[in-house]
């Protein structure tokens, strides 16, 4: 009897383990990203300004129709559609804490550590 206890224990000691191994052997995996994510996180390295710091704006800037993101006080604009919230949910972008000086109704996003080194190695490699 106390045999099959200790199995069970066992087992179900196996198998919390399993689930809790899952989001580590997840963060090894590659991140998929569109060509516009690809584009965004370019954007994020391009300036030594604000390195890894991004404006994103919800309602239309300049001559832009809908949202778009630039680095901040340059008028490099690039248009998108849901990628910040992509961007965000692969952990790759976060918002920034603080109030920031900014024309319109923008939002600041920095990169994560993460989406630093998929960014730098990104810019490396584009033509």
């Amino acid at each position: 009897m106390t045999e099959v206890i200790g199995l069970s224990v066992g087992i179900l000691g196996a198998i919390a383990a399993c689930i809790a191994a899952v989001p580590v052997v997840a963060s090894w995996l590659p991140v998929d990203l569109s060509d516009n994510e690809k584009a965004i996180l370019r954007l994020a390295v391009k300036y030594d300004d604000y390195p890894g710091i991004i404006q994103y704006y919800i309602e239309p800037v300049v001559d832009r129709v809908g949202p778009c993101v630039n680095s901040p006080y340059k008028n490099d604009y690039l248009g998108v559609t849901f990628e910040i919230l992509e961007l965000r949910d692969k952990g790759l972008l976060t918002v920034m804490d603080g109030t920031h000086q900014s024309r319109g109704n923008a939002v600041w996003y920095q990169l994560t550590g993460k989406g630093f080194r998929i960014a730098k190695s990104l810019a490396s490699t584009s033509p």
